[in-house]
Formats: structure tokens, sequence, C-alpha cells
């Protein structure tokens, strides 16, 4: 009479697993894996290109913010005042 671990071994191997106890992956499954690398690869790239946006546009208003104080210093509070009206 043969031990249940055994029997499981027979049934595993019936079924095509190897019988060392590695795992062989199906075509589906690598289908699968395959699918959702591309998708995190692709929101990767999509998140990185909206962070790059982001941190132009920080940078834009933080040197337009700076010109306008330069600007600031250097005209006369009339001519400011002028502007604002």
């Amino acid at each position: 009479m043969r031990s249940k671990a055994e029997a499981l071994a027979a049934q595993a191997v019936a079924l095509g697993a190897r019988s060392d106890g590695a795992y062989a992956p199906d075509p589906v499954e690598l289908d699968i894996v395959a699918a959702i690398g591309l998708r995190a690869s692709k929101a990767t790239d999509e998140y990185l290109a909206v962070r790059a946006l982001y941190e132009t546009r920080i940078r834009s208003a933080s040197l337009s913010t700076d010109q306008s104080m330069h600007l600031a210093e250097w005209l006369p509070p009339a001519a400011i005042r002028s502007d604002i009206r």
C-alpha cells in the first residue's frame, strides 16, 4: 500500500508536474505575467511624463516669481502701482 505522499506525487506526475517538485508555468500564465509587465511599464512611463511636466511647471512658476521680484527691485514704486491698476 502506498503512502498518501506517494499517491499525490504519482497524481502530480500524471498531470504533467515534474517529479523533482519544480514548477513550470503554463503559457497562459506566462501571457498574463507579460501583460502585467507591459502595463506596469506603460504606467511607469506615463507617471514619469506627468511628473516631469509637473516639475517643469513648478520650475517655470518659480522662475517667473523670481523674475517679477527682480523687476520690482528695479522699477520705481510709482511704476509698480500703475501696473496693479
